[in-house]
């Protein structure tokens, strides 16, 4: 318990630093869409829509695994 708290707490402090270090002001587009933001804050997105399509594209196989496993 105490150990994963530090372990948040690490990223936490790192995710606060980067933020803090790039403040820099960058203009994205993307078909018609446009945004003018932080790069931390491109970044953060840039990152959660990865790691939200590699968890929609690897669900359909981690469905059918459980099943196999339950006997369902």
């Amino acid at each position: 318990m105490q150990f994963s708290m530090l372990v948040a707490l690490f990223i936490a402090i790192a995710a606060v630093i980067f933020a803090i270090q790039n403040l820099i002001t960058v203009h994205v587009s993307f078909i018609a869409w446009q945004f003018d933001g932080p790069l931390a804050l491109v970044l953060l997105i840039v990152f959660a829509a990865g790691f939200l399509a590699s968890a929609l594209i690897s669900a359909p196989a981690i469905v059918i695994r459980r099943l196999r496993i339950f006997g369902l």
